[in-house]
């Protein structure tokens, strides 16, 4: 923080208050310029820690100190609160970027665009230079050498955003910008291997037998066939979905989903039990937000087409296979 000067002493304290108090601040940082001439190492510094305190405790306070006084967005939000916090380090992120531009303005006596020129040339051979070095690395060498790496990148993480994981991180820099939370959300939910549960795959080889499966897109989550789940992306409520079985024709569009009771509950029990968890879910999903999540899953793709049928494992084998062939009925 800069010192106050003499104005903003005698503004406060008035006249002669506030000059007794600023020549008492001069005088005690004076006296302590003078100390600080004598220590064998600069002020602050990893050795001058380490002189002071000790080899073991100084390194712990300089790593300390480092890490409150870096330009991270945890310490702007720590120091100016989230808002402010937020606005000040992409302010200074925004500074330290022109500063580097204006850096190499100065030594070479270019304009701004010549300079943005040789950044991006200079970076572009950085890059070269170590593709270069990489290809003479063995694989051994250079799987050490990510392992290091993504040690580092893991320390650094941390040190900068603590336990946040990066959706965290991604509302904290875009707090008014949704649609970045969802493209990534989107992106990330894309790349999830989905697999269908057993159960739910004895019923979707009852439905698909004896279908020509060339007339169809198929899609149901099985590994062992390299087959994936069809997904679709919520924009509204940011979220992802993936059916069990989902088949796409000419003059069909159909989606299948099993439904098991611990994670799927019904009505009723929305209704008579609102508020009580679901015992399978430990305290993160209450009956009444299971009831309303699955039916914004299953109308959300009616809004786009499909005919979507549910089959839940306590349904009776009458019910069950009355879906089945009235599926197949659409199929065959």
């Amino acid at each position: 923080m800069a010192r106050k000067n003499l104005d903003y002493y005698i503004e406060k304290y008035g006249e002669k208050s506030g000059r007794k108090r600023f020549n008492g601040v001069c005088k005690a940082e004076n006296t302590k310029k003078e100390l600080y001439k004598t220590h064998p190492h600069p002020r602050l510094s990893k050795e001058w820690y380490i002189w002071k305190y000790g080899e073991h405790e100084g390194l712990e306070k300089f790593n300390n100190f480092s890490k409150a006084s870096a330009h991270t967005l945890e310490n702007f939000v720590r120091l100016y609160g989230e808002k402010e916090g937020l606005i000040r380090y992409q302010d200074t992120i925004s500074k330290k970027n022109t500063q580097s531009i204006l850096s190499i303005m100065n030594h070479f006596n270019c304009s701004k665009e010549e300079a943005e020129e040789k950044s991006k040339s200079t970076s572009d051979q950085r890059i070269t230079t170590r593709n270069h070095n990489l290809s003479k690395l063995s694989k051994e060498q250079l799987t050490a050498r990510r392992k290091i790496i993504n040690k580092k990148q893991k320390e650094t993480k941390i040190a900068r955003y603590g336990t946040h994981i990066a959706i965290d991180i991604l509302r904290f820099k875009h707090p008014n910008n949704p649609e970045i939370i969802a493209e990534y959300k989107k992106k990330l939910f894309k790349t999830v291997p989905g697999q269908a549960s057993a159960p739910s795959l004895v019923i979707i080889d009852k439905i698909l037998d004896g279908v020509n499966l060339d007339k169809y897109e198929i899609y149901y989550g099985c590994k062992e066939l390299d087959i994936s789940e069809y997904k679709i992306f919520d924009h509204i409520a940011c979220r992802g979905y993936a059916y069990d079985l989902t088949i796409i024709g000419e003059d069909v569009k159909i989606i299948f989903e099993y439904d098991g009771a611990s994670f799927h509950a019904t009505k009723q029990q929305s209704e008579d039990h609102p508020n009580d968890y679901m015992p399978a879910t430990g305290k993160r999903l209450t009956y009444h937000d299971s009831y309303n999540r699955d039916l914004r899953k299953r109308n959300y793709p009616k809004n786009m087409g499909f005919e979507v049928h549910i089959i839940r494992c306590d349904h009776s084998e009458e019910y069950k296979e009355l879906i089945i062939q009235h599926i197949r009925g659409k199929l065959i």
